[in-house]
């Protein structure tokens, strides 16, 4: 990786371990041509239906560490947007930048 060594260590609630133990398990992010062949090699299937575009099913036999906390549906939906964030950070090698909230009173 050439400017960021870890973008992911950028990210607000992953520290090195955790971040460090991502970046061993991908090796080499250009593997993933996009998210949902990350999201598969974890285990993790997008199901795509017209009503819902991107959501996330587990297999029924799990393969990975990852789908066994993926039970419950408010897991699953914040497993997919980590799935995107990690391919997004690593893939571009940029570190991680808060969103921006207005708040509307």
């Amino acid at each position: 990786m050439g400017g960021v060594p870890n973008p992911l260590l950028t990210v607000p609630g992953l520290g090195p371990p955790v971040s460090w133990g991502i970046i061993a398990e991908i090796v080499d992010i250009s593997r993933f041509p996009d998210h949902p062949e990350l999201a598969a090699y974890a285990g993790l299937i997008w199901k795509h239906s017209n009503q819902a575009p991107s959501k996330l099913r587990i297999p029924l036999s799990p393969k990975r560490a990852l789908e066994l906390t993926a039970r419950k549906p408010c897991v699953k939906y914040y497993i997919g947007k980590l799935v995107r964030l990690v391919h997004a950070l690593l893939a571009e090698n940029i570190p991680y930048a808060m969103p921006q909230t207005t708040l509307m009173l």
